[in-house]
């Protein structure tokens, strides 16, 4: 079969259901004729996975099989005698609601042995909605890739392997062996950090798609998703003077440990950063331990993560060399802002501390199902030259994210398990490992999050 548009035999053709069209997907061209003939399902050649226009997705009907199967059966009985057409078999569906089955991208993981903190990762980057978007038009095909251990090569697989609509559970083993031959220090068989494995492999699909090994003004579709920037200003308290810096970003790491409580001045809204009262104790012993609580501040909800981690800090005398007034003990203050927000935020809350002993920060940690990032931005806070932003709006539109993934990590930090929740087509959706079944936003919300990924409710740019 050829594209009826560009006569390409390559990549991924469908036929239209409802004429002769045959369109190929990666220039668009069945969606363009589908726009125009408002015709609305069309069948993929390779896989038979069934599109439909109206749901903008790939969909599966339990009674697809029944209707092949009585079409077989009229073909083969068509010319023989006796034939009897009015058979049970052969008989015509009758109209009505079909239950749908979420088959398409909805697939469990096999655990290979301790590769729960890969599963929950690919699962993320499965129904991240921008990474699904590029793959699925076939930008990189794995079968026109000379290079070894490609993750890109993978990830190209394995979102055709999950949308291929085997309901089966799916084993990344060539994923596993790729990243272990491309990052020798994730190899084994051993439990390994998911965030660890998150920024690895986005490294390893940057490398894979780019020839760029610079991240600044990489068009890839990881940096194209994920790229923030981060702006860094220290203020010399003695002659004012402020040196301004800015750091890539593919996420943001939140501190979630209680630190002493301290007064700070100019949270991130340009005002007084807020305190976070611990929950009283009512089975204190002795007002001493309610005195000494008292004296840390605990983070309870995300906000509360990132005004901390957007709140000035104090450097300290020796911390800080000030380059207009040549002073090396002079105070200064030091704030980290955002000044580009990305179209997908990832955070994680830190939860594992490696001193002298490992282990597991268990602080509960709410975490909202819309975030409006606009008080953490650099637009939004007061600059230290004092111009006045009083007339910006407060909440600015493109800075609101709408949650579609969370990772867990439940039990003690040598023998945990990595679970993850997902969003697909406005459901819920647990994984655990091969495992999955359907869940609600409260179930998402009321879990301990260790990653959780969001997506810009309104994308002001799409990447290429």
């Amino acid at each position: 079969p050829q594209c009826s548009m560009c006569d390409s035999s390559l990549g991924r053709l469908l036929s239209c259901l409802h004429c002769d069209f045959v369109g190929c997907w990666k220039r668009n061209h069945l969606r363009r004729h589908q726009s125009t003939s408002k015709h609305t399902l069309a069948v993929e050649f390779n896989t038979h996975s069934v599109f439909c226009m109206t749901c903008g997705d790939f969909v599966y009907y339990h009674n697809f099989e029944e209707i092949l199967r009585q079409e077989k059966f009229k073909i083969s009985t068509v010319g023989s005698e006796g034939s009897d057409h009015d058979s049970s078999l052969a008989s015509t569906p009758t109209a009505g609601p079909s239950p749908v089955s979420p088959c398409e991208g909805i697939r469990g993981l096999r655990n290979m042995g301790s590769t729960c903190f890969m599963n929950v990762i690919l699962q993320a980057f499965i129904h991240n909605p921008l990474l699904r978007a590029h793959f699925l038009s076939d930008p990189h095909n794995a079968h026109q890739c000379s290079r070894d251990a490609c993750i890109a090569c993978e990830m190209d697989s394995l979102f055709n392997q999950i949308f291929s609509g085997d309901p089966a559970p799916f084993g990344p083993s060539t994923f596993l062996r790729s990243i272990w031959q491309s990052s020798t220090e994730l190899a084994g068989y051993s439990q390994q950090d998911a965030h660890e494995f998150f920024i690895t492999a986005l490294n390893q699909i940057h490398s894979g798609l780019s020839q760029n090994e610079h991240t600044l003004g990489c068009y890839c579709v990881v940096h194209q998703t994920f790229a923030g920037l981060l702006q860094s200003t220290v203020t010399c308290r003695s002659c004012g003077h402020v040196a301004t810096a800015h750091d890539p970003m593919l996420d943001i790491s939140l501190d979630i440990r209680p630190l002493p409580r301290r007064p700070k001045k100019g949270g991130a809204n340009g005002g007084t950063a807020p305190s976070h009262n611990p929950p009283n104790n009512n089975n204190s012993n002795s007002n001493n331990n309610n005195n000494n609580i008292a004296k840390f501040e605990i983070p309870h909800s995300l906000v509360d993560c990132l005004q901390r981690f957007t709140s000035p800090e104090s450097l300290g005398s020796q911390e800080y060399h000030c380059g207009s007034c040549g002073s090396a003990c002079r105070e200064a203050s030091k704030q980290m802002l955002i000044k580009l927000l990305p179209p997908v935020l990832s955070f994680q809350l830190k939860r594992f501390e490696h001193n002298a002993s490992a282990s597991k920060i268990e602080t509960f940690i709410r975490i909202p199902s819309e975030l409006d990032m606009t008080p953490f931005t650099t637009q939004h806070v007061r600059p230290a030259d004092g111009t006045d932003t009083s007339s910006l709006p407060y909440s600015n539109p493109a800075c609101h994210y709408q949650l579609f993934a969370v990772i867990n990590h439940e039990g003690s930090l040598e023998t945990g398990h990595y679970t993850m929740y997902a969003m697909h087509r406005k459901e819920w959706f647990r994984f655990d490992d091969h495992l999955v079944t359907v869940a609600s936003l409260s179930d998402v919300l009321k879990n301990n999050a260790y990653m959780c990924f969001y997506v810009k409710s309104y994308l002001d740019y799409i990447p290429t």
